[in-house]
């Protein structure tokens, strides 16, 4: 837990972090977790990698803890200078697979928030979301970059059928890769205030997520810990995911509560 501006708006961010391997061999999803030190602003980061030999795994790491860095000592809250983040990151995961001279497809989705002075600024590439809680419903939430979501667009399904849909894993945006990333940014700035919520979390852990259960239990436990109330939510997770089967995505997922200090 950690607070700031404390001499004009004393509020505290308390947050927890989970992530599981799911039933997969191993785990490639990543966050960067927050921190309190000195002039360092609070940022999240969950990335899940694609792509095989360990090199979505490394992809994920790469992304979260380079944009978590650098999101963390930004100094400007503009759209130039987040979607600079965003470009160096990806550059970074594309020279490190050409220094690993590798034939394999090295990529990550990622989805961040940065809170600075009351507002919170989020952005995203692929399929992993953030949502922003208000009042126990969600008031925001990033769209992905997927064959699915276009189809949600364009009205030939609906919204509630694109969690299971066949091609939900099908993303058309990333980091790494030969395309630069265009990324989903939230650069205006959203007020927060007390009660108010976010959750980041990658695609294995949002297609079992219920939202609006999930919203339930935020108006009901406001004094829960954020840890707490993650673990709970996770569990219910991991066994709405393992009903579907034994091969289940890796879970991540960070939460975020803004509470008065």
């Amino acid at each position: 837990m950690f607070s700031w501006l404390k001499q004009t708006r004393p509020l505290t961010a308390d947050f927890g972090s989970m992530t599981d391997r799911g039933g997969r061999e191993e785990n490639q999803d990543h966050f960067f977790p927050a921190v309190d030190e000195g002039d360092i602003r609070p940022v999240f980061v969950v990335a899940d990698g694609l792509g095989g030999h360990g090199l979505g795994r490394t992809a994920a790491r790469l992304a979260s803890e380079l944009m978590g860095r650098r999101l963390s000592r930004l100094d400007s809250c503009t759209p130039d200078a987040f979607k600079e983040v965003v470009a160096e990151t990806h550059r970074a995961i594309v020279n490190y697979e050409k220094d690993e001279r590798s034939d394999q497809d090295m990529k990550t989705t990622c989805v961040f928030l940065a809170l600075r002075e009351g507002r919170a600024y989020w952005g995203s590439v692929g399929d992993s979301r953030l949502y922003m809680f208000r009042d126990g419903r969600v008031l925001r939430r990033t769209k992905d970059h997927s064959v699915v979501q276009l189809l949600v667009d364009t009205g030939e399904i609906a919204e509630a059928e694109a969690k299971h849909h066949p091609d939900r894993n099908k993303v058309y945006q990333v980091l790494g890769g030969s395309e630069e990333p265009r990324p989903f940014l939230q650069v205006e700035g959203e007020e927060y205030r007390e009660g108010d919520a976010f959750l980041l979390c990658s695609d294995g852990f949002w297609e079992f997520f219920d939202e609006d259960a999930f919203g339930e239990i935020l108006l009901r436990e406001k004094e829960m810990p954020a840890r707490e109330l993650l673990e709970r939510v996770f569990k219910r997770v991991r066994e709405s995911a393992g009903e579907r089967g034994p091969n289940f995505d890796n879970l991540t997922a960070q939460l975020i509560k803004v509470m008065q200090s």
